[in-house]
């Protein structure tokens, strides 16, 4: 397995910067009644591995339209996930 850097930003921010480049304005509309539950999920996580617990990480258990809207926010040729992967794995 490589040697991978944790990202040192703000996830949570990352996640907004992907919603907030979607042309589709119903799946931001969408995003944006979830975006609270989102935000504590994130800081769940935050928690969880700053404590090396992230055995402990709970399933939020999206589902339907929900699941299909989260899932459709990655596209790994975006820029933005590329920029991602340069910065997590150089040095």
């Amino acid at each position: 397995m490589r040697n991978l850097k944790h990202y040192q930003g703000d996830t949570f921010d990352f996640f907004r910067d992907i919603v907030q480049k979607k042309r589709e304005e119903a799946l931001k509309s969408r995003m944006g009644i979830l975006i609270d539950d989102i935000k504590l999920c994130f800081q769940d996580y935050k928690s969880l591995f700053d404590d090396n617990r992230l055995t402990s990480l709970s399933c939020r258990g999206y589902s339907n339209q929900e699941k299909a809207d989260l899932l459709s926010l990655y596209r790994y040729r975006l820029k933005i996930f590329q920029d991602l992967k340069i910065n997590l794995t150089t040095n």
